[in-house]
Order: C-alpha cells, then structure tokens, then sequence
C-alpha cells in the first residue's frame, strides 16, 4: 500500500472588509499590514480623521443659537401678554352670575393653551439651544403643545356660539375633546421617535384643524341666531394659521437661497401662531362681555 501523504494545512486567510465589496474584498492581506486603500482612497481618509475646526462647527451652532433666540423672544412675548390677559380677565371681568361662568372657563381654558404652548416651545428651545442634537426628542413637546393649542382655541368658539343651545354644545364639545385628547396621547406616547412624531405631525394637526372648523360652519350656516363676529374670526384665524403653515412646509426664501442660514419660514409660523392668538383673545372677550350684557 502506498502511504497517503497529507499536505500542510495553510493558514487562514484574513480578509481586509467583511462587506460584500466586489473591488477589494477579494484580496487577502495580513492582519497587520495596513490597508492600501485607507491610504490611496481620499474618500476612506478624511472620514477617519475627527473634524477640530472650529470654523466649520461654529456655523450651525450659531444659526441653531440664532433660531433658538428669535423663537423665545416670540415665546416670551404670548407668555407675557395671556398672562396679564388673564389677570386683567380676573380683577375687571369676573362673572357676576352662574350663566358667566361657563364663558369664563372657555377663555381661562383657551389661554391656559396659548400660554402652553409658548412655555413648551421656550422650554424645548432654550434644551435645544443647550445640547443640541441630543435634545430632538423634546420636539414633542413643542408639537403636542401646538396640538392642545388646536383643541383650546376651539372650546370657547363652541361655548360662545351654541349658547342658547346646550345639546350641540355639549355634543361638541365632549367629541372633540374626546378626538383631541386620543390623537394628543397617540402623538405623544405611541410614536416611537421623534423622527415618526414628525411625519405624524401634519397629518394630526391637518386632521384636528378640520374638525374645529365643523362648529363654526354650522353656525355661519344654521338657523339660530349666534355671535357671527366670532364665528367669522374664528375662520379668519384658521386661514392664517394655513398660511402660515404652508409657508413653513414650502420654505420659498430658503429654496431659492433667499437668505442665508436664516430660517425665516419657522418664524413666520411662529409669529403667525402667535398674533391669531392675540387677535382671537380680544373678540373672545367682547363676544363674553357682549353675552354678559
């Protein structure tokens, strides 16, 4: 018999990239001998190497500061006027008689949203201002507080205009609280990050605003005799707060390189947001003083 002779086995091969790269990855090399690429390929370089210029990191840094200053100043201000609406709503306008009551809380309910809604977005932006990237997620606050916004301004139009009729108003209220709560909890617990809660963002406030518009539109069209002042203003807000809207969504001045880093489509909204809710807070009030007359 002839001996069977065994060839020396080879050491394993060790290849340079485990990913199915068909231009490299079927070379071998050694495990200590540096990869030819890393060193010839300029795109595999630069990419390893941490980026220290504080010229190239001070620029988003500073637009970031920059939005975040224009947006308080925005926030400080709806903050400071519903606070002192609020106050003046107390010392000269308290209601005299049980009917009052109902419209009193419609307006105290309608500004404690306001005044939310600027304390979220000051909040997140004074965090985003402070650590940057690592606070994206306290963005739901600043979108769930645009949504109470949504359901708060809608509350004293429904008291308001179906005064002299209990059923619809309590109809309408108890179901779009209902709609406003379920899609703020939904926003805000279900969503699992901020990235979901941003595409979902839209979509809810798109949803929300058109049912709002539900009892303004039967009382421009019903029958009985309601405050059409607030009604029409309550339409006019809707339209505004689209625009604006829609100017943040399309972002003109910054697609045609307008300006440069400015962001100038978030504080129109912004500002939009804010003067409907002043301008709002005052027919509210004549509507309730009118009523209490």
């Amino acid at each position: 018999m002839v001996p069977i002779q065994r060839q020396p086995s080879r050491p394993p091969t060790v290849w340079c990239d485990e990913t199915p790269d068909w231009t490299t990855s079927k070379r071998p090399t050694h495990p200590s001998a540096p990869s030819s690429r890393s060193q010839s390929d300029p795109a595999v370089t630069p990419s390893a190497q941490p980026i220290n210029d504080p010229s190239v990191m001070a620029g988003p840094q500073a637009h970031t500061l920059r939005d975040c200053a224009i947006l308080a100043i925005i926030s400080i201000f709806g903050l400071s006027y519903f606070y002192l609406f609020v106050i003046h709503f107390f010392l000269f306008h308290f209601p005299s008689s049980p009917g009052g009551i109902l419209d009193s809380l419609s307006v105290l309910v309608f500004c404690a949203g306001v005044i939310l809604w600027c304390l979220s977005s000051l909040v997140y932006r004074i965090l985003n201002a402070s650590h940057g990237s690592d606070a994206a997620g306290w963005q739901k606050l600043e979108l769930g507080g645009v949504l109470v916004l949504i359901w708060t301004t809608t509350i004293p139009s429904v008291v308001l205009l179906f005064r002299t009729q209990p059923s619809l108003q309590l109809g309408y209220l108890a179901a779009f609280t209902v709609v406003a709560v379920g899609t703020l909890v939904d926003f805000l617990v279900w969503d699992p990050s901020i990235c979901a809660a941003r595409y979902r963002f839209p979509y809810s406030c798109v949803s929300l605003g058109l049912l709002s518009l539900i009892p303004t539109i039967h009382a421009l069209t019903g029958t009985f005799q309601g405050p059409q002042l607030l009604a029409i203003h309550f339409g006019r807000v809707a339209i505004w707060n689209s625009f604006g809207a829609a100017f943040y969504l399309l972002r003109p001045l910054e697609r045609m390189g307008m300006v440069n880093g400015w962001r100038p489509s978030l504080y129109v909204m912004h500002l939009v947001l804010a003067y409907s809710a002043v301008t709002y807070s005052r027919v509210i009030l004549y509507t309730v003083l009118e009523n209490a007359a």
